[in-house]
Parts: structure tokens; C-alpha cells; sequence
């Protein structure tokens, strides 16, 4: 995904090992700054690369900060700041 998007990945001094929801442990050799951008909300964001058949992993400190609510009936996920929503698919129509 990160060569994909023509993103720069810049190499962390040392490796960050992060464990992923399936309890597999990864290492983080790189980061990329992006925008990440939900419904018209656009958050200036740090991520850690990781090599997985995923596009991208929300991480914790991400999930903490921002506490998304994901509806599963609508495939959506929304992110509150102040008292402005912000919702976004979950995946592609055309994924489904």
C-alpha cells in the first residue's frame, strides 16, 4: 500500500514491535506521514509500516485518540471531533 500510494517511508533508528489483533507480533521498520481523511474531516497522522495483506491497520494510540464508532449494518465508520461528525465507508462498494 505504501508504494501503491507513492508514499515516502522514512526508517526508524530502531525497529517498534507491535502485536496485531490475530496476536501476531510485527516489527515496525518505517513510518509515513499522510492525511488520513474521514468524511471532511483531514488528520495530519504519523503511521508505522508494517508488511501485512491488509491496505492499512489502525493502531491503538490512533484508536485511543480518536475512538471511532463503526457500524456494521452500514459498513461505516465515524469519527467525532468537538461536535462534528465525520463518517466514511468501511470498504468499497465494490470489495463487497
Amino acid at each position: 500500500m505504501v508504494k501503491q500510494a507513492g508514499l515516502r517511508p522514512v526508517p526508524l533508528k530502531e525497529p517498534i514491535q507491535v502485536r496485531v489483533a490475530n496476536g501476531q507480533s510485527l516489527d515496525v521498520l518505517h513510518f509515513v506521514r499522510v492525511t488520513v481523511v474521514v468524511g471532511t474531516l483531514h488528520l495530519r497522522h504519523l503511521l508505522g509500516v508494517i508488511t501485512t495483506h491488509l491496505p492499512f491497520v489502525w493502531g491503538y494510540p490512533f484508536l485511543q485518540q480518536f475512538n471511532p464508532m463503526i457500524n456494521w449494518k452500514s459498513l461505516t465508520v465515524q469519527i467525532t471531533v468537538g461536535k462534528k461528525a465525520h463518517t466514511m465507508p468501511l470498504v468499497q462498494a465494490s470489495k463487497l
